[in-house]
């Protein structure tokens, strides 16, 4: 179904199917009037049939003007799917949508011929090949024609036909073509029930008394046309090879035998046809599932199909339409899901290999209420995170599926992405975004571990730090550095007082996570050497005594690390004390 020509099948389908699903969502949609429903799932099926149809008709287009003799014999494959999946599709439509909504009685026959006219065109090439000739009645497809046309029930073409015959004006012939007229046809609204079922038996009993008063016997080929008005088994028999098939040769049977028939009784009727075609032992699986769906056993037909038809297009859209009619119930199998799903899912991960379908099969995935959210979660998971729209596009699957989680998996993985390439702010922006307080604490310290890390290099960040806003509260290296950055702004917007309370906040903080301390302590420095800025004796007292706190938590902890980081850090430890003590006594001088 991915091949390019098939292409209008997929998206004209989907959004039909879309549709349906607002219209009637996940199930049967148990408050709409059952006439309502029946006509809406009609026009949703014929929807899904001209979609069908315009496929068909473009292929046969293709196939017309294409000289690569490998891509028609590709495309003759597809077009006989496609023609099969119409002539399935429309059967399946007859008996089971278009019956739904209406009440018991009401006569298929009539709209199984016409699902027979429509479909087989055999008769028509005999009818052309006998007009094309000089001599009508002398050809010998003359009377395959005429029987062809009358078992199409297409009767005045029959008349016509039969009119061109040499004896035509014989009273056999005015006899029989006086039969042929008075032939009564059901159209809906025409007649009633009664009234048709009443002008039927009348006609076909003068029929059989013809047949059996010998009114055609001077001619064999009328009188074997009179056997087929009255509906003998026998000519039926005799026209196997013309009729084709079993199916085809049902319909005409019923029609001249049992024109009044319900869906419910055609099972009753199949069997002698299938036995005039070497019995059940010689139907393949399309001859199976159309069995299937005139035996009203769906389930059955479906699961023929599931394994027939090489993609899964045919039993997902038609099971949707069905279990929303009805037919089929909406309770689980013994697989989790049930039967609409279970195809559902099928088809919609036959689509995922290709990229530009992958939307698609999100689409019907999340009508799935199942498991369609696992497969959207395992499709999101396994995409590539080539670029930041795309990891946007995922996340926006992610929460219009609410599927939490896999965001955050999703933000995680980014931001490793960007780990690696040593892009430690944007790694910082979607670690925050992943919600995960280990990993985004480990960006925080390789933020700091960056060599020669400055308070400029901070505030080169200040716009990606500043963008994570209320998020900063669930990690406390990120709440530090977030400070860090508000300390340096105050600083520069000339606002003192604010500034050394943050950054006597931060001391304190630091003298429990370490690997701020020397920022810090470089930065108390910077201050410190400022001429134009003084402190009070407090914020000084302070600063000293984090400043202490910190220089004895190193040496009390004697780790490895801390001795060799304390030997680095004595001339600033010394400095800063030194600039503290003489500041202090400034202070009491003042």
């Amino acid at each position: 179904m991915q091949q390019e020509e098939m292409r209008v099948v997929l998206c004209e389908s989907r959004l039909i199917f879309l549709n349906v699903q607002s219209e009637f969502g996940t199930g049967r949609h148990e408050d709409m009037a059952e006439k309502m429903r029946s006509n809406k799932l009609l026009a949703y099926s014929r929807q899904y049939r001209s979609t069908i149809k315009a496929c068909t008709i473009h292929l046969q287009s293709l196939l017309r003007f294409s000289k690569d003799d490998n891509h028609n014999r590709i495309m003759i494959g597809q077009l006989e799917l496609m023609e099969m999946t119409e002539l399935l599709w429309s059967l399946a439509e007859i008996i089971f949508i278009d019956q739904l909504g209406h009440q018991s009685g009401r006569y298929i026959v009539s709209q199984l011929m016409d699902w027979f006219q429509m479909k087989f065109y055999d008769g028509d090439n005999k009818v052309n090949r006998v007009i094309k000739s000089e001599l009508y009645d002398k050809h010998h497809l003359y009377w395959d024609a005429l029987y062809s046309l009358v078992c199409l029930a297409r009767i005045e073409e029959a008349r016509h036909l039969l009119s061109l015959h040499s004896s035509s004006h014989t009273e056999p012939f005015r006899t029989m073509d006086l039969l042929l007229s008075k032939m009564p046809i059901y159209k809906h609204g025409q007649y009633s029930q009664q009234e048709f079922s009443l002008k039927w038996r009348q006609w076909h009993l003068v029929c059989e008394e013809q047949d059996e008063d010998g009114t055609f016997s001077v001619d064999d080929k009328l009188s074997d046309l009179c056997k087929l008005l009255a509906g003998q088994d026998q000519m039926f028999t005799k026209l196997r090879d013309s009729l084709g098939t079993w199916y085809c040769m049902l319909i005409c049977r019923l029609f001249y035998q049992s024109p009044l028939c319900e869906a419910t009784d055609l099972k009753m009727h199949v069997q002698f046809c299938i036995d005039q075609y070497g019995g059940n032992l010689g139907l393949t699986d399309w001859d199976n599932i159309i069995l299937s769906i005139i035996m009203m056993d769906i389930r059955e037909a479906l699961c023929i199909a599931s394994t027939t038809f090489p993609n899964w297009w045919f039993v997902c859209h038609l099971t949707d339409l069905l279990q929303h009619s009805g037919h089929i119930d909406d309770k689980p199998a013994g697989f989790g899901s049930n039967l609409r799903e279970f195809f559902i899912l099928e088809y919609a991960s036959s689509l995922v290999s290709c990229p530009s379908l992958r939307d698609t099969a999100i689409g019907y995935y999340s009508s799935c209420p199942a498991y369609g959210k696992a497969h959207i979660g395992d499709l999101v998971l396994r995409d590539s995170l080539e670029s930041t729209l795309k990891v946007e596009k995922l996340l926006h699957t992610c929460n219009k599926y609410q599927l939490e989680s896999d965001a955050n998996i999703i933000c995680r993985s980014f931001s490793l992405k960007w780990l690696q390439k040593k892009q430690y702010a944007n790694a910082l922006i979607w670690a925050v975004r992943s919600k995960d307080t280990n990993f985004t604490a480990s960006i925080v310290k390789k933020l700091l571990a960056i060599d020669a890390i400055t308070m400029g290099n901070i505030l080169e960040r200040w716009e990606v730090i500043a963008d994570i806003g209320g998020t900063v509260h669930f990690n406390i290296q990120l709440t530090i550095l977030t400070k860090l950055v508000e300390y340096k702004r105050l600083l520069d917007d000339g606002n003192l007082g604010g500034a050394i309370n943050i950054l006597i906040v931060l001391l304190k903080e630091a003298v429990i996570h370490h690997e701020f301390f020397q920022l810090l302590l470089g930065e108390t420095m910077s201050l410190l050497e400022k001429d134009d800025i003084q402190l009070t004796s407090d914020e000084l007292f302070k600063l000293n005594e984090y400043v202490q706190e910190y220089r004895d938590a190193l040496r009390f902890r004697r780790i490895k690390a801390d001795v060799k980081l304390l030997g680095r850090m004595n001339d600033s430890f010394e400095k800063v004390h030194q600039r503290l003590t003489n500041q202090i006594a400034a202070c009491y001088l003042r």
